[in-house]
């Protein structure tokens, strides 16, 4: 999907929570970012959601 349309930021957003099941939160968040980065305004508040959740889970691991 993503070698199709690299610029969809729903594609990042898929694979960054794929990712984060899996436990790789900083790939995560690093998608998420770049789904939000991509996201046309205003932005969406699920893409929020998902990157602040990775980013608690992060902090919690450390």
């Amino acid at each position: 999907m993503l070698k199709n349309n690299p610029n969809a930021p729903e594609i990042y957003q898929e694979l960054g929570q794929e990712l984060h099941r899996q436990g790789c939160l900083k790939e995560a968040i690093d998608c998420y970012r770049k789904g939000m980065e991509l996201q046309s305004e205003p932005i969406h508040l699920w893409f929020y959601r998902n990157l602040g959740e990775a980013l608690l889970e992060l902090e919690q691991a450390i």
